[in-house]
């Protein structure tokens, strides 16, 4: 199996469950700091990028496959927060149009927008090797203390006043997966399924954890539990690869499209399951065909790319 088809399925179900801990959180149930899910999902990006692409990386085309990967729910997300909430059209481009939050009419659509810019600096800064990761990581590390003794939280990056820190808040969390994919990989240790189990409840314990304004439980999570559990998750067995795929798929429809719907004037315990329902077709159905209808394009680019490359020799 090669290093980009192989499959870390305790990571696809950690995924999911962070989705689930997100929705509730912003539904004000359960899970009251659930927004740390965010640093998860940035660190299992760093993670699981380093893991498909630092061998076979075309920063043109990498761009446009993340924008295939990302651009249809961003899109739906988008579209489905302008139909409930209304706002600019402009948010349909992924341009932040908000005074206060960068995207007001789906305020999580700011994570998609950071994970886009974390992905345009890995494909600019990975030939510059381990020196330019370890900058990357000291400098959100700096940037991400800062916020959090400025603004009292790690809820960082969805307003316009936090952006720099949102930044950092990324960067720092995307080396952080990058790190511990090079861990994995220099040491080839493999655990059973009890050590998944772990890894999965690890993160979520800390976000459930009351939001008394203790900072460091902030810092205990995105400096330790979250590295952790991402290790625990990529070295330890899932005991099943198809349970962890219903929550690994939809769970980025899920958190593109669910802030509109749990915020609506409605019962919380009616909108997270319509949350989880539309996710599930988006996920299973919508968005395979929406790669699928955008994959000649993504062809076309590489095909022009690689002329481009073999003219230049």
């Amino acid at each position: 199996m090669t290093r980009s088809a192989e499959r870390f399925h305790t990571l696809d179900a950690m995924r999911g469950i962070a989705a689930l801990a997100v929705v509730f959180y912003h539904a004000g149930r359960l899970v009251p700091r659930g927004y740390l899910a965010v640093d998860l999902f940035f660190a299992l990006s760093g993670f699981v990028l380093f893991h498909a692409y630092a061998h076979r990386m075309q920063a043109g085309p990498f761009l446009i496959e993340r924008l295939i990967r990302l651009g249809p729910m961003m899109v739906i997300g988008a579209a489905i927060g302008l139909a409930i909430n209304g706002g600019s059209a402009g948010t349909l481009l992924m341009i932040p149009t908000g005074r206060t939050f960068l995207y007001p009419a789906n305020i999580p659509l700011w994570s998609l927008l950071f994970e886009f810019i974390a992905g345009a600096a890995f494909a600019l800064l990975l030939g510059f090797g381990r020196r330019a990761w370890v900058a990357a990581l000291l400098i959100g590390l700096v940037g991400v203390v800062i916020g959090i003794e400025v603004r009292g939280s790690a809820d960082l990056g969805f307003r316009w006043d936090t952006f720099g820190y949102g930044l950092a808040r990324t960067a720092f969390s995307f080396c952080i997966g990058i790190a511990i994919y090079r861990i994995v990989t220099l040491n080839r240790m493999r655990l059973g399924w009890p050590w998944g189990m772990l890894a999965l409840l690890l993160p979520f314990t800390v976000m459930m954890m009351p939001q008394d304004g203790n900072v460091l439980v902030d810092y205990a999570a995105l400096m330790v539990v979250m590295p952790l559990a991402l290790w625990l998750g990529a070295v330890s067995q899932f005991p099943s690869a198809k349970v962890a795929a219903w929550l690994g798929i939809p769970s980025y429809a899920l958190y593109a499209v669910h802030h509109p719907l749990v915020k609506m004037d409605l019962s919380a315990w009616l909108t997270i399951p319509a949350a989880v329902l539309l996710a599930i077709v988006l996920g299973f159905l919508v968005e395979p065909r929406c790669r699928a209808a955008l994959q000649p394009m993504q062809q076309r680019f590489t095909n022009a790319h690689f002329r481009a490359s073999v003219k230049g020799l």
